[in-house]
């Protein structure tokens, strides 16, 4: 069926065309910290991120108390900026209602259980289908178990004190503008986790 979705003629969009979900596979993963603990928060925060090629980057944001987020940087201003939006996220043949933070006009936040049935079945690389405020996107994860790993092993060698080189899976280095547009999505990861 996801297949049917690539193979849309560009010039043939009827209502039914428009209304399909964006298609987007991974262009890499990258893990590492954001955030060492300080007076105001005494956790560790580790972030994988990948942008998509429906032009959505992912943020999986981790802290040392086991909390974990999710936050999706989408292409253009979509949400007013601190609302809470309902969004599903279906994959695998689960499906969850949550609740969203638009925590910009671009950024939408929401938790995202550890060991859950949502992670259970990205741990089983089943594509994450996410519809909130109207917009639909699917999204190819992927390789999730090493991604997750690398996550766990970051938050281990932090809390230890040691340095933990940034670890890519499927690709090359980010660009530098990979990186830059990523660092706000990091950001309110931690200020969700923060407040969660």
């Amino acid at each position: 069926m996801l297949g049917g979705l690539v193979m849309l003629a560009p010039n043939s969009a009827t209502a039914a065309d428009r209304a399909m979900p964006k298609l987007g596979k991974a262009q890499k993963w990258q893990v590492g910290p954001i955030h060492k603990p300080g007076k105001d928060d005494a956790r560790f925060f580790c972030s994988a991120k990948a942008g998509f090629s429906n032009g959505v980057t992912l943020v999986i944001g981790r802290d040392s108390d086991g909390g974990q987020s999710l936050a999706l940087e989408y292409d253009g201003d979509f949400f007013a900026a601190g609302a809470t939006l309902p969004v599903v996220l279906n994959t695998g043949g689960h499906q969850q209602q949550s609740n969203a933070l638009a925590a910009t006009r671009r950024i939408l936040l929401l938790g995202l259980a550890r060991g859950g049935a949502i992670e259970s079945q990205l741990m089983a690389n089943t594509a994450l289908d996410v519809t909130a405020n109207q917009k639909r996107h699917i999204f190819a994860i992927g390789g999730y178990p090493a991604v997750s790993a690398s996550l766990d092993e970051c938050l281990t060698s932090t809390i230890a004190g040691e340095k933990f080189a940034v670890v890519k899976h499927d690709a090359d280095a980010p660009s530098d503008s990979f990186q830059t547009s990523t660092h706000a999505v990091e950001k309110s990861v931690q200020r969700f986790t923060n407040v969660s």
